[in-house]
């Protein structure tokens, strides 16, 4: 098992040489990554066939808290218009809710309106029973692993402005 500060003492070292991961590690997580797009692609298709994944995406950051375009043209690295787009999409598929903001009335604050929560919750929610599904082909020192893995990479892409802002959704809490 790493601990953090090795992991943090390991990356410390190998930006200051230049170094990074090789080719073949790269390779590998590439191969890893196509697997979690396959898991994100199927729950969109079989539970949101009129959601794009960029749209989808929009949905998370709003769940998370991100409520203002120019906060999620930034996110997304967007230009604002695009935003603007979407977000008539989406309100023309009561996916979310336009209101305006208090704080600036010349802005909108967005929600998401109950089908889009429960959309959210159900594409989550089958993205979890995808993701129990193909690790119930490893053994659990190796579930360990994988998930030791998945943390660093998550840490990674935080800390180099990549991923989504999620919400955790404890399988009981949401209301139905």
């Amino acid at each position: 098992m790493c601990n953090n500060s090795t992991v943090q003492m390991s990356q410390s070292a190998a930006k200051s040489e230049g170094l990074g991961p090789d080719p073949a590690e790269v390779e590998t997580a590439l191969q890893a990554s196509w697997a979690l797009v396959d898991v994100a692609a199927r729950s969109l298709a079989e539970l949101a066939e009129d959601v794009s994944a960029p749209q989808y995406r929009l949905l998370v950051l709003i769940d998370a808290g991100v409520t203002r375009g120019v906060d999620l043209a930034r996110d997304l690295e967007v230009h604002s218009s695009t935003i603007a787009r979407m977000v008539e999409r989406l309100v023309a598929k009561n996916l979310i809710d336009r209101s305006p903001d208090p704080a600036d009335r010349r802005a909108n604050v967005l929600s998401l309106t109950p089908r889009g929560s429960t959309l959210v919750h159900d594409v989550n929610d089958h993205r979890r029973r995808q993701l129990i599904d193909l690790l119930s082909y490893l053994e659990p020192d190796e579930i360990d692993t994988v998930v030791t893995g998945l943390t660093l990479f998550t840490r990674a892409a935080e800390a180099s402005g990549h991923g989504t802002p999620t919400r955790s959704y404890p399988e009981d809490s949401r209301q139905q």
